[in-house]
């Protein structure tokens, strides 16, 4: 695969920026364990269409970092309640698709939630970009991304998936 640099557009701008750190659980530490079936753990070419994954969005809305955006998961969480409090299973997949002024996707970002001790500190998520064509990005470095993570601190409720509960 195609490794491209997406400097121009940090993933943080892709998923929601935040602020600093990064804990594991709500502010009371009372989010339930991960129930549930595993996800497919990796982000999947035609998800859009596929029996996998599913949205709340029927169309891209304007997102926490102030650009079009429409967002889909892994159909293993999509009975979990949009506000939390919840843990995903492994191998659960959140992908969003960024849009520019024209409509265009410029930028896909995908979450999968790794195995516990991946990066614990930060809900053991793994992050990567995606440009237009499907290839991986690699600015920043896909994996435990600092700018991705900081981005996503503040929603421990939701074990981090800050777009959970859009829907339109």
């Amino acid at each position: 695969m195609t490794r491209n640099s997406m400097a121009a557009f940090p993933l943080c701008l892709a998923l929601a920026c935040g602020g600093e750190g990064g804990g594991g659980s709500i502010s009371d530490g009372s989010n339930p364990p991960a129930t549930g079936d595993p996800g497919p753990g990796e982000y999947q070419e035609g998800y859009q269409t596929s029996s996998e994954f599913f949205t709340r969005m029927s169309q891209p809305a304007l997102g926490p970092t102030h650009r079009m955006m429409r967002i889909w998961y892994s159909t293993n969480v999509e009975e979990l309640p949009p506000g939390g409090p919840f843990t995903v299973p492994e191998g659960t997949v959140a992908i969003k698709a960024e849009f520019d002024a024209s409509g265009e996707n410029f930028l896909t970002v995908v979450m999968v939630k790794r195995e516990a001790g991946y990066d614990a500190a930060n809900g053991n998520w793994y992050y990567e970009g995606r440009l237009p064509d499907g290839s991986l990005a690699s600015d920043p470095t896909p994996g435990p991304a600092p700018l991705c993570v900081g981005c996503h601190d503040d929603s421990p409720d939701t074990d981090y998936l800050r777009g959970f509960d859009i829907e339109n």
